[in-house]
């Protein structure tokens, strides 16, 4: 087991126990899914010492029209050097999902904390523009039929 894991998997229990987890709880893994902010984020080993935190942020269910590429590729080129996020679909059900990359040796156990639930408050903020990209592409489209994930 390299480094990198270790690191990784020694960040995730020392989060896990401030959350109220024993350590006999906890099993040791290379991708995690965590609650911040009632929403669902997947934390998983990236590669040479960073880790990926993602979370879907718009449910589509193999509707490729709801996929908007340009939208997509502007959001990713502005994000891209501002904060690192990143908006990328899911090939089987077209659904939406944000990420970002991170360094696991830059967090300790309260910081991870405080990030996943900054990354959740901006996931949520990433699936309303992505609702509002969809809603201008199609002036007669409502989004009461979309899932807001």
């Amino acid at each position: 087991m390299s480094t990198s894991h270790d690191a990784f998997r020694s960040l995730v229990t020392d989060y896990l126990v401030g959350r109220g987890k024993t350590p006999s709880q906890i099993e040791d893994a290379d991708d995690y899914m965590l609650e911040a902010r009632g929403r669902i984020v997947q934390l998983r080993l990236g590669r040479e010492g960073t880790m990926l935190v993602s979370t879907m942020v718009f449910y589509n269910e193999n509707d490729d029209t709801q996929v908007r590429d340009t939208a997509i590729a502007e959001f990713n080129a502005y994000h891209l050097f501002a904060g690192g996020y990143c908006l990328h679909v899911d090939e089987r059900s077209q659904s939406l999902y944000v990420e970002q990359e991170l360094t696991v040796s830059r967090f300790d156990a309260d910081g991870l904390r405080d990030h996943m639930e900054d990354f959740a408050v901006r996931a949520t903020n990433c699936a309303r523009w992505y609702l509002k990209e969809l809603a201008a592409s199609d002036p007669g489209r409502t989004t009461d039929q979309l899932v807001f994930a």
